[in-house]
Parts: structure tokens; C-alpha cells; sequence
């Protein structure tokens, strides 16, 4: 809203409220931070914003998606991915709807390290993918791997690491992409994920999946049918559903290939 002219057909004072009015508004948006974090409750506080820009008359799509950009510049995943999306954008609908997804990815998006746990849940049983301090008894005679807990325990948890990112934006290198070769580190024994061309499982003749302490081999997430819909993204997400692949083109499974990632 511009401010307006005084023009004489209104009262002076009906028109200096009218001014500060514009003023009080204008300031309150420039004050606005999402301070939420990820997770926290964009509804609310896009309400409040489109609000205030409601009130101001403020139906600029460039105007807000600047305003929007300011109001969480201190992230750099949201500055760089909400700048990339409303390119061209011109719907205010689809731009709000736009800051709402980034900062969902924000918080969805897989991270490495040993303080970001997974869990690995194979679809068609509802087992997850574990590990324990056993060894086969035939084969590697390496750390077992299976699908055999339904319930989230010590075995089930799992942090992903990544050696070559070079590929990657500074603010995407903690973030897990599809594009990454990943390695699958076991949080209780601190053995990582491997499968073996040589040996083979004892139980279905595939090639044996063990733990080991030195990484052997990289992974990828493949996305299914269903999460290539839902997750236009570059990012592994929570509950997405995958396959994971090796660089040999192995497919890790039990009795069906498709996973879902938990955390």
C-alpha cells in the first residue's frame, strides 16, 4: 500500500491514522523472523504474515517473496532452495506454499553423521534392517546382518557417511541426495554395511550382506514408483521409500526390495 496523498477530502486526523496505520503494518513485517527452526509451525506463522501483507495491500508476488526470503535469511538451505523455487513464480498462493515445503524439507532431509540415526524399515514384513555382535558361522564369518526386529531397538539404528561431496553446494554437504554414494555405519557396533560378491547369505543363497569394520561398499537410495511422485527433491526424506543399490548394481533385500527410511 503507498501511502496516501492528503488531498484534503478527508479529516487530517482520519488521514494521519490512516498513515500510521501503513507504518505500524509495514514494521511489523519487516520485524517478522520464522524462528521456528525446522519443525516449527509455518502455518501460524504464514497466517500471520499473509495477514499483515492483507492488511497493507501488499499483492506484489516479488515484493513478497523478498519479504518471505527475509524473514528466514539466516538459514542458508532455505535462502539458496526458496530463491531456486519461486523463480518465475508468479501465483502468491504457490509462493507461500512454495516457503512451506522448504521448510519442511529443511527438517525432513536426511543428514550424516553419527547424530543423525535411521532406521531402515523393509516394507513387505515391517522388520527393520539390524545388525548385531554375532558373526556367520559359514561364508565371511563376518557381523550378521538382518531384517528380524519389529520393534525399534539398539539394533536397528543406523547413520549414513559420504567421502567425496565435491559434487555438491556448500549448504547441501550435511544433507543426504540421491546423487550421493553413501556408506551405512551400524551405531551400535560401529561396523559399516558391506555385501560380498564371493560369499553368499546361508539362508538364500544371494550375496551375503555383513557389517564390517572397514567400508567396503558404497550405496545409492533409488527412489520407488511412489516417493519418485511425492519427493520432486534432490533429497533423501523421512519416510521416503527406496531401494538401496550398490555400486556393482546389487539390490539389497529380504524378501522384497523396498524400504522406508525412518528417523
Amino acid at each position: 500500500m503507498n501511502i496516501p496523498i492528503f488531498d484534503g477530502t478527508i479529516h487530517p486526523d482520519e488521514w494521519v491514522n490512516q498513515v500510521q496505520t501503513i507504518y505500524g503494518i509495514k514494521r511489523k513485517l519487516d520485524q517478522m523472523k520464522f524462528e521456528g527452526g525446522e519443525g516449527g509451525d509455518t502455518t501460524a506463522f504464514l497466517a500471520e504474515f499473509r495477514s499483515h501483507c492483507d492488511k497493507a495491500e501488499i499483492d506484489n508476488p516479488q515484493e513478497i517473496k523478498y519479504r518471505l526470503l527475509r524473514t528466514y535469511s539466516s538459514n542458508e538451505f532455505f535462502k539458496t532452495e526458496f530463491s531456486k523455487r519461486v523463480t518465475g513464480v508468479t501465483s502468491i498462493d504457490e509462493i507461500y506454499k512454495l516457503y512451506s515445503e522448504v521448510i519442511s524439507d529443511s527438517s525432513k532431509a536426511i543428514k550424516y553423521g553419527p547424530e543423525f540415526l535411521i532406521a531402515i524399515k523393509h516394507l513387505a514384513t515391517g522388520k527393520y534392517l539390524s545388525s548385531s555382535e554375532i558373526n556367520y558361522k559359514t561364508g565371511s564369518k563376518r557381523q550378521v546382518v538382518f531384517c528380524g526386529e519389529k520393534m525399534l531397538n539398539e539394533n536397528c539404528w543406523w547413520y549414513l557417511n559420504c567421502e567425496n561431496q565435491s559434487h555438491k553446494d556448500e549448504f547441501q554437504k550435511n544433507k543426504v541426495l540421491y546423487d550421493d554414494d553413501v556408506y551405512l555405519t551400524h551405531k551400535k557396533t560401529g561396523t559399516t554395511l558391506s555385501m560380498s560378491d564371493f560369499y553368499r547369505s546361508p539362508r538364500t543363497s544371494y550375496a551375503e550382506v555383513h557389517c564390517f569394520q572397514f567400508a567396503l561398499t558404497n550405496l545409492k537410495f533409488i527412489k520407488n514408483d511412489q516417493t519418485n511422485q511425492e519427493n520432486k527433491t534432490p533429497y533423501l526424506k523421512a519416510r521416503d521409500r527406496v531401494y538401496l543399490r550398490t555400486e556393482t548394481d546389487y539390490m539389497l533385500r529380504s524378501q522384497d526390495v523396498t524400504f522406508e527410511i525412518e528417523r
